[in-house]
């Protein structure tokens, strides 16, 4: 309950800012999962957890923290917060940190239901795992976008 009480804290702040900050971060997170169950489905070989989360493969989730850190360059240039190369750079690292968190929130949900015995969190969107499947990234990642913002979009502004 604190983790998602924080999400939706950090995602009304975000949204305070401009939505497109809100939009942008949101999509981080789907573009990380998106790229990693794909690449991972592909070319994954090692498996990350697999105790917890047998699906995922360690190729995936390194194509899930890139694809993120592409997407926060992209991301920064339009929403105008880069200025040179070097929060180009930032951007990257960012975006890549919060891909990578992307990955974390997700074994941490996945966990979680092992340990309460449930395969699904839900049954409200099926063939979905649920709704936790489905926010478990953007409740990691939005309370840390919305800190790592806040202190870096001014310096770079």
């Amino acid at each position: 309950a604190v983790l998602i009480a924080a999400a939706w804290l950090a995602a009304v702040a975000l949204y305070r800012v401009s939505v497109w900050h809100l939009v942008a971060v949101v999509v981080l997170t789907i573009v990380a999962d998106v790229a990693a169950y794909f690449f991972g489905r592909k070319f994954g070989r090692v498996k990350l957890a697999p105790a917890i989360s047998p699906g995922k493969s360690r190729e995936g989730a390194l194509a899930g923290v890139v694809a993120a850190g592409l997407w926060a360059v992209g991301a920064s240039w339009y929403l105008g917060i880069t200025s040179n190369f070097v929060v180009l750079v930032a951007s990257a690292l960012f975006g890549g940190a919060l891909g990578a968190l992307a990955v974390v929130g997700d074994l941490w949900e996945s966990q979680l239901k092992r340990q309460a015995g449930a395969k699904d969190s839900s049954q409200l969107l099926p063939g979905h795992g649920g709704v936790l499947d489905r926010i478990d990234a953007h409740l990691a990642v939005l309370p840390v976008a919305t800190l790592m913002l806040s202190f870096l979009v001014p310096m770079w502004k």
